[in-house]
């Protein structure tokens, strides 16, 4: 329950700051910004977000060994 909450809070967290920087580029009408900025921004929540995907895959396995 822990993971999800903080994966879901991370996950929220990255995609508004994205949302303020698209929304800049959008105000000055530069769509190739806007592109390139959502395409930074999939780069970013995917790196981020990884390790906390494995995690979860794995988490079974994790606290068996802890255990």
């Amino acid at each position: 329950m822990l993971l999800n909450v903080f994966v879901f809070a991370m996950s929220n967290g990255l995609n508004g700051t994205v949302e303020s920087f698209i929304a800049w580029a959008l105000g000055e009408k530069n769509y190739e910004m806007c592109g390139v900025r959502l395409n930074q921004a999939r780069l970013i929540v995917m790196t981020v977000l990884l390790p906390f995907v494995i995690m979860f895959l794995f988490v079974d396995k994790i606290l068996i060994a802890l255990a």
